[in-house]
């Protein structure tokens, strides 16, 4: 139906406006990229459509003084929309790496990510959605590496995850959560490592803590009760790669 819905659209098109043009066709003669001109005196203004071997619609673009604007648009194989190039300035037909905000889609219609590309680079907010349309991660990224705050959601939309990132490597201290919303562990990354101070807040009342003490092989682990009372304490020493007691 849209299939059908699509051709009788071209047809109407092609009749108000002038005519069509079928720039590239497959090895059957099947079209596979049409030029739809709004008037024949004008050549600088027309809507590209690529199509599948299968004839159905691949992709949709509109074109205005022989430049892209608006949105170009891509659909999978039965119809439903595959991604959203939303285009913030104008981009030569020839170009690929236009400036855009670009929206991905599944085949089921809800959407997968959100983001900016500036200079053939991502570039802003990212948002990254679940397979049912839920916010899964939202981030910021600068000239394509994650800079600044990142946050992941549990399906119910609370914080799970919050940390601060340069050059996509975590740097100080980030928080893990419950998905009630109560802080599980509070923990310190060097050099995108896990580092110490560490604090975790246990399902069974308890607060352990970890630090280092004269040098950074050697920890001492420490558990508190919900008056701030030690009943625990472990010391160790790490050479490699830092373990959390149970």
């Amino acid at each position: 139906m849209k299939y059908l819905l699509l051709i009788i659209s071209i047809f109407i098109f092609g009749c108000q406006t002038g005519f069509k043009k079928i720039t590239k066709k497959y090895s059957d003669g099947s079209p596979e990229e049409i030029y739809l001109y709004k008037n024949k005196s004008d050549t600088t203004n027309f809507q590209v459509l690529h199509f599948y071997p299968t004839k159905q619609m691949c992709f949709k673009g509109t074109v205005q003084k022989n430049k892209f604007v608006g949105q170009k648009i891509w659909y999978y194989e039965d119809s439903s929309i595959k991604q959203i190039d939303s285009l913030i300035n104008p981009c030569e037909i020839s170009n690929c790496d236009c400036d855009v905000v670009i929206e991905r889609y599944r085949k089921d219609g809800t959407m997968r990510d959100k983001y900016k590309v500036i200079n053939n680079q991502i570039n802003g907010t990212v948002l990254e959605f679940d397979s049912i349309g839920r916010l899964e991660a939202k981030y910021e990224v600068s000239n394509g590496k994650r800079n600044g705050m990142m946050f992941t959601y549990f399906k119910n939309g609370v914080t799970g995850f919050k940390a601060n990132f340069i050059n996509d490597t975590i740097q100080g201290f980030a928080l893990y959560f419950y998905d009630t919303g109560d802080t599980l562990k509070r923990m310190r990354y060097s050099h995108g490592e896990m580092s110490l101070p560490y604090t975790k807040w246990l399902e069974n009342g308890l607060v352990l803590n970890g630090d280092y003490f004269n040098d950074e092989q050697n920890v001492i682990w420490t558990w508190k009760d919900k008056t701030g009372k030690i009943v625990k304490k472990k010391y160790a020493k790490y050479i490699n790669e830092l373990i959390v007691p149970d």
